[in-house]
């Protein structure tokens, strides 16, 4: 078998922040929060018999979501933190330790989300 599959993995985490780049009086800009859920895609070959493990996705995503995102102020870690400069962040400190991270998904509100594909 030498097709690429892509395997996905679902996490959670609770944040606050505040946005700034948005006028006075919206309501961005106090502070609150928002429950995300966050999907992240790794693609490649199947050897033995998977892709990759999810407890090895895990052990790279799971310490990133503790330290930075899970119940933290994510103003403290990202320059305005709009879900878009969030997603560009958790990309560039995942990639580097996860081979094959095709695509992130992060769900802001039920009726909102962002995707990064590379």
């Amino acid at each position: 078998m030498n097709s690429k599959i892509t395997v996905v993995r679902k996490y959670k985490f609770e944040s606050a922040h505040h946005l700034t780049c948005v006028p006075e009086g919206h309501p961005c800009r106090r502070l609150h929060g928002h429950s995300y859920k966050m999907w992240v895609h790794v693609t490649g070959p199947v050897e033995n018999y998977m892709v990759m493990e999810y407890g090895d996705i895990d052990a790279i995503v799971d310490p990133i979501v503790e330290k930075y995102l899970d119940h933290h102020d994510l103003n403290l870690y990202i320059d305005e933190p709009t879900v878009e400069m969030i997603i560009q962040w958790v990309w560039d400190k995942l990639e580097p330790d996860l081979p094959g991270l095709c695509k992130i998904r992060i769900q802001e509100t039920e009726r909102a989300w962002v995707e990064i594909e590379r």
